[in-house]
């Protein structure tokens, strides 16, 4: 496979310089939207991004299932033979969490000392904005652009369910030759990851009142049963050695504990999320016998009441891109040209600090197989905490990029995400590093 290159390009430095003001401006536009996955409408920011995308003479169509809004697509078709690419930026965002840890409104889009605030500024919005300039950019060298080019701005990724990225990939017909994804962090292409297993663990009890207490050997409390379940899980929070193939452990997390209906009751069930973070040694199998055989433990430790039952979610593996991939080899030279500092490849880190991404593969092969499935690259140098916020500074202009990944076929895809805060440099815009495979 041979990636485009557009020939007699303008300068993409004076590119970014024009068009970085507006990128912040459509930024904190969209952070000023509340898009929460799962809890805030989609159709706002949807519309505010299909009015942009109309104003710079750009169509636009809504990728729908069940009439849910999913998305974005637009399709930027070159005069020239070529491959399909797509720049994929999702636009929903986590919640808010407890708001009184926010130096500011999780929506105020402020920029103070340089940083832009608010949920969404790193993840993914100021990529989104980014992504739209640099369609617009590609659309007016459509003589020259070899294939197509399509920006995907996708909701319903931060619930777990991509239920964005599924839909489009649905409704493409031919092949796609990689989904490229703008990430904080300048310094790093991102060529591997672990994967993820999510579960959610139903821990029974009997029900009764409080005022009688248990008078029963089988009155089990489900909140307390679920308690002890919670406390064996968080001994195991890495439940194996670091990988030597992506230079990262697997790790366990408990994410969300629900039961109760009210303070005179006995629970009589709790349920308890946990997330897996997958590696070629300890792979899905690997976490479901954790949690299975850590679960029939508590059982036996407090009898009474049904077994524990496990229900399992979205799973993807691990993944490493091959060291000659024709997605990311011509990646990581390209951009000592423009950006401050060394372009290497790397692994991803701790989820502050970086992101991973799955391809669309219809067959999850063995982890020890590493197929080419995708990478990522930076949009900026990143920072974590609750207030979410984007950094302006004054340094040279950098040049922002995100890594093609490769798309075996389009049957389904994963991700999984961390929002972090970004560092915007003056004179900053995405544009298409021009790659190609010698």
């Amino acid at each position: 496979m041979t990636l485009p290159t557009l020939q007699d390009q303008p300068n993409p430095l004076e590119q970014a310089r024009s068009d970085h003001e507006s990128v912040v401006r459509l930024a904190r536009r969209l952070v000023r939207i509340p898009s929460r996955a799962g809890i805030d409408p989609y159709e706002p920011i949807l519309n505010e991004l299909e009015g942009w995308l109309r104003r710079h003479r750009l169509e636009s169509r809504l990728l729908v299932d069940d009439a849910r809004p999913l998305g974005l697509a637009c399709d930027v078709v070159g005069d020239q033979p070529g491959p399909h690419l797509v720049l994929d930026a999702c636009v929903d965002t986590a919640p808010f969490g407890d708001e009184t840890a926010w130096t500011r409104s999780p929506t105020s889009g402020a920029v103070a000392e340089g940083w832009l605030h608010g949920r969404g500024s790193a993840d993914c919005k100021t990529a989104a904005a980014i992504f739209c300039h640099l369609i617009t950019r590609l659309a007016g060298q459509r003589r020259q652009l070899p294939g197509t080019v399509t920006l995907l701005l996708d909701v319903d990724e931060h619930t777990g369910g991509f239920g964005g990225i599924k839909r489009y990939l649905a409704e493409t017909a031919g092949p796609i030759a990689g989904v490229m994804i703008g990430y904080p962090g300048l310094d790093h292409v991102i060529v591997g990851g672990r994967g993820f297993w999510r579960a959610d663990i139903i821990v029974h009890g009997k029900s009764g009142h409080t005022g009688r207490g248990r008078d029963r050997p089988d009155q089990v409390n489900a909140a307390e049963k679920a308690a002890q379940l919670v406390a064996a899980l968080g001994q195991h929070q890495k439940p194996g050695p670091v990988d030597q193939i992506i230079g990262l452990p697997p790790r366990l997390t408990v994410t969300a504990i629900h039961g109760g209906m009210g303070y005179s009751i006995i629970p009589d069930r709790c349920e308890v999320s946990v997330d897996a973070r997958l590696t070629s040694t300890f792979d899905r199998a690997a976490a479901e016998e954790l949690v299975g055989q850590l679960a029939n433990d508590v059982d036996r430790q407090v009898p009474g009441g049904r077994p524990s039952e496990i229900r399992a979610h979205e799973s993807w593996p691990a993944y490493r891109l091959p060291d000659d991939a024709p997605i990311a080899r011509p990646c990581c030279p390209q951009p000592r040209r423009i950006l401050i500092g060394r372009q290497r490849q790397r692994l991803p880190g701790p989820p502050t600090s970086a992101t991973t991404c799955r391809a669309a593969v219809s067959q999850q092969p063995p982890a020890s197989e590493w197929p080419t499935k995708g990478c990522t690259a930076p949009t900026s140098g990143s920072r974590s905490g609750p207030s979410r916020r984007y950094r302006r500074s004054t340094r040279k202009p950098h040049w922002h990029c995100s890594t093609a990944r490769l798309a075996a076929d389009r049957q389904g895809i994963g991700s999984s995400k961390s929002a972090g805060s970004v560092l915007l440099r003056a004179g900053t815009v995405g544009f298409p590093m021009p790659c190609r495979i010698s």
